[in-house]
């Protein structure tokens, strides 16, 4: 299987790097950081325990209600 910069013209591979190196830079202290990166567990736990929630009420319950509906709106409105 071709890697995905492989497909890409080479002058996307240019653009992409002028581009990164216009972005701000990194200034987050270390506990900054951390934070983040607990956040991001955090919320990948989340939308993991949604997921197999939502599996086993449709497959295995065939009863998906509302407050699943509503569990999952609350988990987009978060996570975006």
């Amino acid at each position: 299987m071709a890697s995905f910069l492989t497909v890409l013209p080479r002058q996307a591979n240019a653009n992409t790097t002028q581009l990164i190196e216009k972005l701000p830079p990194d200034n987050f202290t270390p506990a900054q950081q951390e934070l983040l990166v607990v956040q991001g567990v955090l919320a990948g736990v989340a939308a993991l325990v949604l997921g197999t929630r939502f599996y086993v009420r449709a497959v295995w319950l065939k009863a998906v209600k509302l407050d699943d509906w509503v569990m999952l709106a609350a988990q987009v409105r978060e996570t975006v």
